[in-house]
């Protein structure tokens, strides 16, 4: 099957439902068909065809998703781009990822060495009436999408995504909530990130409405919009969830018409998850999973109060381990590395990756940079990545920890602790925060002694405005390490 089968069918079962909202306008299923058959043969009369690769830099729009499907639908690969990147990260991606053609904003200039085409010039008329009649190339294992990691370790990498790998997640996704017929998703994050994409096409592989809603913007003014569409469901970065903290009221919901409030894309400690549950929605659902094998597992509203440090348990179809260095799966209770194997992960990558990368694939195994441990009941505790460990004169620490504790202090609304060179010891500790009410870092260090061995507690905690992130929300570590290296 072709991904961009899946309109065409709600065209077929609900041809006026509405199937994108966007500000004023209103895309019904056959509408969004017609659109995506017009696209689908303009890029087929560019000479575009079977495997090849077309680059979609394009903001959160419904052109973005049309543009999506109908490079599917033409047989051709996508690789979606973030917009809001300089021209040099963008050449990149674009030829380290072998794109032969990309399709930008009309006001964003051309991509150094390779060609460009303004959205408008590939889609002049948004009238689709005269949309062609276009059978769907095959699908199945033909590869559909190339995603890119977060970048959280290195650059992005690139991930070649199947249209069977794709309906495998999609399929997975569509019972961790118990969505109406008349759901209405309301999308407030970049396309460019795999989960909130993944949520998009989830909402039409479904027949649902989705409602795109431009991702720069202040908390107020998504609380605003949230309460102006009514929506069903949503999906939140953690970092953005914290935001709408610092609005929620003491006492009483600050968004409680929402029946599925959807958390991902980076951790969330178990202190929040109660937070958010009880004065952000009720139903708060924390999704865990990787671009190379989409959702893993889910913690449900039901189970945040007896296992809010868990991301809950791993999705059926999916085998997840957590092994050793010897690739031999460790104990319950022991901390190791996560690995995937099943449907929906990927089973190649575009371009070279390095030995030593922290994600790679191996006998028909996927392995995040995740490190992990399982209970006896099967939830899956997320310690943090293989990147963040800190070796200190022998003795492994995990960051998350000593994260976890920073955040537990009221001042402190984001923190990211690393090592860094230095002492007898190997490795120092270092920690930075965002904080949301002043005070002196010694305190904060001393607050870490109450609660942390001595060997765990960071020499030296750095205030500052905000964290670096990745367009998923992830904290950049090595953008981090690098000023610790200037400072």
């Amino acid at each position: 099957m072709n991904i961009a089968d899946m309109v065409s069918r709600q065209a077929e079962l609900r041809p006026q439902a509405e199937a994108i909202v966007e500000g004023e306008r209103k895309l019904t299923y056959r509408e969004l068909d017609r659109l995506v058959a017009k696209a689908a043969a303009a890029i087929a009369g560019l000479g575009f065809g079977e495997g090849d690769r077309i680059g979609l830099c394009l903001k959160e729009r419904a052109e973005f998703l049309v543009l999506f499907l109908a490079v599917a639908k033409a047989g051709a690969v996508s690789i979606p781009m973030d917009w809001r990147s300089g021209p040099h990260a963008r050449a990149q991606l674009a030829a380290g990822l072998g794109a032969g053609f990309v399709v930008r904003e009309p006001d964003m200039p051309d991509i150094a060495g390779v060609p460009c085409l303004a959205i408008d010039g590939l889609l002049p008329d948004a009238k689709a009436a005269d949309a062609p009649q276009m059978q769907s190339a095959p699908g199945g294992s033909r590869p559909q999408a190339i995603l890119s990691s977060s970048g959280t370790t290195g650059s992005p990498k690139g991930m070649v995504l199947t249209h069977d790998q794709w309906i495998a997640r999609l399929n997975a996704r569509t019972g961790i909530t118990l969505m109406p017929p008349n759901v209405r998703f309301f999308s407030a994050g970049a396309l460019v990130f795999s989960s909130n994409l993944s949520s998009c096409l989830q909402t039409l592989y479904a027949g649902k409405t989705l409602i795109l809603y431009p991702p720069l913007f202040r908390p107020q003014e998504l609380v605003a919009a949230i309460n102006r569409y009514s929506p069903d469901t949503t999906f939140l970065v953690p970092t953005l969830a914290r935001r709408l903290l610092e609005l929620a009221p003491a006492d009483g919901m600050l968004l409680p018409h929402l029946t599925n409030l959807i958390i991902g894309g980076a951790a969330l400690h178990a202190a929040e998850k109660r937070e958010i549950a009880r004065r952000i929605s009720l139903n708060v659902y924390d999704r865990f999973g990787s671009a190379g094998v989409g959702t893993i597992s889910c913690l449900y509203p039901w189970e945040t109060d007896e296992h809010a440090r868990s991301v809950g348990r791993v999705l059926p179809g999916l085998t997840v381990e957590i092994v050793d260095a010897e690739d031999r799966p460790v104990a319950v209770g022991k901390i190791g590395r996560l690995r995937c194997r099943g449907p929906s992960v990927i089973s190649s990558w575009a371009g070279p990756v390095g030995e030593d990368d922290p994600e790679f694939l191996r006998d028909g195994w996927y392995y995040t940079s995740d490190l992990a441990a399982f209970d006896a009941e099967g939830y899956l505790y997320i310690e943090g990545r293989a990147s963040d460990v800190i070796n200190r004169g022998g003795a492994i620490i995990y960051a998350a920890e000593i994260e976890g504790v920073l955040l537990d202090h009221p001042a402190v609304r984001e923190a990211a602790a690393l090592g860094c060179p230095g002492g007898d010891l190997g490795e120092e500790i270092a920690a930075f925060v965002v904080l949301q009410m002043p005070i002196d870092t010694a305190r904060l260090i001393g607050h870490c002694r109450d609660r942390l061995a001595p060997h765990k507690v960071p020499r030296r905690i750095i205030t500052c405005d905000g964290l670096p992130k990745t367009a998923s929300g992830k904290i950049r570590k090595l953008d981090l390490a690098a000023s610790l290296r200037t400072n």
